[in-house]
């Protein structure tokens, strides 16, 4: 925010407009309750509201994102307690198979 010697105005500068998109780029006002509505304190009040919340939804973002990393490791973990136990079921078939044919190779059969 620059203030214009001339008028004895404040400006809002186009960068810090950007960075507080409620307010527009061109706005004019008096250092004291004039024209605009609003007294330099209470633009400013405005902008720390709007840095405010943008903290919080930052957070609330960050937040969820942690959330969600939790969850997909969870996911991943218990995908690989799955396999782990289709692995052991397959094993344990494979040996049932081979006990069940009296051998370990199951090409070669006992004929009497």
């Amino acid at each position: 925010m620059r203030r214009d010697t001339n008028s004895g105005m404040f400006k809002i500068e186009a960068i810090e407009a950007l960075r507080f998109p409620g307010l527009s780029s061109g706005i004019w006002m008096t250092g004291k309750k004039g024209r605009v509505g609003h007294s330099y304190n209470s633009i400013l009040v405005l902008f720390n509201r709007d840095i405010g919340r943008r903290r919080r939804q930052q957070q609330q973002q960050q937040q969820q994102q942690q959330q969600q990393q939790q969850q997909q490791q969870q996911q991943q973990q218990q995908q690989q307690q799955q396999q782990q136990q289709q692995q052991q079921q397959q094993q344990q078939q494979q040996l049932q198979l081979r006990a069940r044919e009296g051998t370990g190779h199951p090409s070669f059969s006992i004929v009497l």
